[in-house]
C-alpha cells in the first residue's frame, strides 16, 4: 500500500510536458501566427473599434489556464492519439489556404484549433478536459470580419436610436428620430457607425462568457446569462444616446459633443453593473474555488493524498 502511494504521488507530482517541448510549440506557433496578430493588433487599436477590448485577452486566458492547471497538473499525461493530430494536419492546411488566399477568416479558424488541438496533442485528453474552456476563450479576441460586422450596424443603429428617442420622451424631451439622427427641441446629433453600440455588445459577450466560466452554476443559467448580454448591450447603448440628447438639450450642443466620445465607456459600464445584478439574482455569484486567492478544486487536494 506504500509503495502504491508513492508511485501515486509521483505521477501527481511529475511535469505533464517538458519545458523545452511546451516553448518550442509556443515559438513554432508564434511564428506561424505572427502576420495574423499583427491583424489583430490593428484591429484592436482602430479607432472606435469594437474589438478594443482584445489585448485583455491574451493575459486572462493566462490567468484562466494557470488557475485550471491547479487541477490539471494532477492527471496522467496520454500521448496524443491521431484523430487530434489529423485536426492539427488539417488546421495547419486551413492556415496555408487562409494565408495564400489572404482569407483572414480562414487563418483565425486555423489559429483557434490550434491553440485548442495543441495542447490537447502534448498532454492528452484526461488533462486537456480541464484547459479547453480557458483555451476556446482565445476566441472572444478575434475580430469578426468586416462583411459581418457591417451587417449588424444598421439593425443595432436603429434598435438603439428608437430605445434611447423613448428614454427622453420619459425624462420629459420631446423628441423624434429620422433616419439615424436624433432631434430635441434645442439639439440634433447623428447616431453615428461608432455609435452602433457594438463597442458596447462585443466587450459586455466577452464579459459574459468569462463570468460564466468562473461561477458555480447549472449550463442553462450560464447561457442565459451570455444570451442577456445581447438586449443589456443594447439598453445600455441607448442609454448612452439618451444621455448624449439630455446634455445637449440642458447643457448645449458644445458640452455633448465633447462627451461623445467618452460616453462608449459609460454604456459598458452601465452594461456590466446591469449584467453583474441579473447575475447576482439569478444567485450566479458564488465562484469556483480556483480562481479565489488561494483556492483550489477539493479533486485537486484528494488527488493529491
Amino acid at each position: 500500500m506504500e509503495g502504491e502511494t508513492v508511485v501515486a504521488r509521483y505521477r501527481a507530482s511529475r511535469p505533464v510536458a517538458g519545458p523545452l517541448s511546451v516553448a518550442l510549440a509556443a515559438i513554432l506557433f508564434l511564428f506561424a501566427f505572427w502576420g495574423l496578430l499583427a491583424e489583430f493588433w490593428a484591429r484592436w487599436t482602430m479607432e472606435h473599434s469594437p474589438f478594443g477590448y482584445g489585448y485583455l485577452v491574451p493575459p486572462t486566458v493566462a490567468f484562466l489556464v494557470w488557475r485550471r492547471w491547479l487541477v490539471a497538473r494532477r492527471e496522467p499525461v496520454e500521448a496524443g492519439r491521431w484523430p487530434v493530430w489529423a485536426g492539427i494536419a488539417g488546421a495547419v492546411v486551413l492556415h496555408a489556404v487562409g494565408v495564400l488566399s489572404a482569407v483572414t477568416a480562414l487563418q483565425s479558424a486555423a489559429f483557434v484549433a490550434l491553440v485548442l488541438l495543441i495542447p490537447w496533442a502534448i498532454w492528452g485528453g484526461r488533462v486537456f478536459r480541464h484547459l479547453w474552456a480557458p483555451l476556446a476563450y482565445t476566441a472572444t479576441m478575434v475580430p469578426w470580419p468586416d462583411q459581418i460586422t457591417s451587417r449588424l450596424l444598421l439593425p443595432s443603429q436603429e434598435a438603439s436610436t428608437a430605445l434611447a428617442v423613448r428614454m427622453l420622451d420619459f425624462a420629459g424631451i420631446q423628441s423624434y428620430v429620422q433616419s439615424t439622427s436624433v432631434y430635441t427641441p434645442n439639439y440634433q446629433f447623428e447616431v453615428a457607425r461608432a455609435c452602433s453600440g457594438l463597442t458596447i455588445l462585443f466587450p459586455v459577450v466577452a464579459i459574459a462568457i468569462l463570468n460564466a466560466m468562473m461561477v458555480q452554476a447549472p449550463a442553462w443559467k450560464k447561457a442565459a446569462l451570455v444570451a442577456l448580454a445581447l438586449p443589456l448591450s443594447v439598453l445600455a447603448n441607448s442609454f448612452r444616446i439618451a444621455l448624449i440628447g439630455w446634455i445637449g438639450e440642458h447643457g448645449g450642443a458644445d458640452l455633448a459633443n465633447r462627451l461623445h466620445d467618452s460616453s462608449g465607456l459609460v454604456g459598458v459600464i452601465v452594461a456590466i453593473l446591469l449584467l453583474t445584478l441579473i447575475q447576482g439574482r439569478m444567485g450566479m455569484l458564488q465562484y469556483l474555488p480556483e480562481y479565489l486567492p488561494g483556492g483550489e478544486q477539493p479533486a485537486a487536494e484528494e488527488g493529491a493524498r
